[in-house]
């Protein structure tokens, strides 16, 4: 619900003055109910990021060459972030949305779950560029506040639909090579391109252990529930600090059983993966170099109209 109020009250604000009354509002009456919708619909997710392994397995872009998708998905990224165009940036957005979904049969409702989390930390980034306060209205939407004024300049606006359409077209970059990449894939061609050991390993760690946190949390959440933990807000929040504590020194535990873990299987330093060789295949390469190629030229033809 927090999320949905988010969103709306962001798309609210970010388009106000740039589209009539009726359709910005009809708009953002259609998304705070489709988000609740779809949350009520999909709110059970069966794991959420836990499963996000199996999904990459299921992927049907499984095979395509580990190198080739990670170049891919940074490449586009870096030119979505350099090239800063709203245009562009929706076409990227789109597109590999697309190509996780359609192309690599990834759940509609899976994907959208997932975004949640990167979508929170966007919308509070852009809250904090949008609004301005000032003693005196001053833009296209003030909002009185005691003696001063929340306000929402045209200035404001254009930064913060740079930042979202930037950020969130990063993001479906990235999601489409960790939905359709295994973690150990990733690791063996950093290595081979002579990434520095120690971040390696250190980001194959946390990796995991963010994973360990998660079920360690969700086992907790399940056990206040089924208690009444949540009955109510004072005792939700009375459970969410207790749950905190003891999350912080489960995971000093679990932290502790997983090093004793690895040094029982002999860890000298460096982590081992069963890894098979696999051929690049020309199409493949075709494929994302026209990709590429299209959003550069999609860049140029966007700078030669502003320009």
């Amino acid at each position: 619900m927090i999320i949905s109020c988010l969103f709306s009250l962001a798309v609210y604000c970010l388009f106000y003055g740039r589209l009539p009354s009726h359709l910005l509002l009809f708009v953002v009456l259609l998304l705070f109910g489709g988000s609740l919708f779809f949350r009520h619909k999909h709110g059970h997710r069966h794991g959420g990021f836990l499963s996000i392994d199996v999904q990459v397995q299921k992927s049907r872009l499984k095979s395509w060459h580990p190198g080739v998708k990670t170049c891919f998905a940074v490449m586009a990224a870096l030119i979505c972030i350099a090239a800063d165009s709203f245009w562009l940036s929706l076409f990227v957005i789109c597109s590999m949305m697309l190509f996780t979904i359609y192309g690599g049969k990834t759940p509609a409702h899976y994907y959208f779950a997932l975004l949640t989390a990167p979508l929170t930390f966007i919308i509070l980034g852009v809250v904090a560029i949008l609004f301005e306060i000032s003693p005196v209205p001053l833009g296209l939407l003030d909002i009185a506040i005691g003696g001063r004024y929340l306000c929402v300049t045209a200035a404001g606006q254009q930064a913060s639909l740079s930042l979202i359409s930037r950020a969130f077209a990063a993001v479906s970059c990235l999601y489409l090579l960790s939905l359709s990449t295994p973690m150990h894939q990733i690791i063996r061609f950093l290595r081979k391109i002579k990434t520095p050991a120690l971040m390696v390993e250190l980001m194959y760690l946390i990796y995991r252990y963010i994973f360990l946190l998660l079920a360690t949390q969700q086992q907790m959440a399940t056990a206040a529930e089924s208690r009444l933990g949540y009955r109510d807000w004072r005792t939700s929040l009375r459970t969410m600090s207790a749950s905190s504590l003891n999350l912080l020194f489960l995971s000093f535990r679990r932290s502790a059983d997983c090093f004793a873990a690895m040094e029982a299987r002999c860890y000298d330093g460096e982590i081992a993966f069963y890894e098979s060789e696999a051929a690049v295949r020309k199409p493949e390469i075709l494929a994302a170099a026209a990709y590429l190629l299209l959003l550069v030229g999609f860049w140029y033809g966007t700078r030669r109209l502003q320009g």
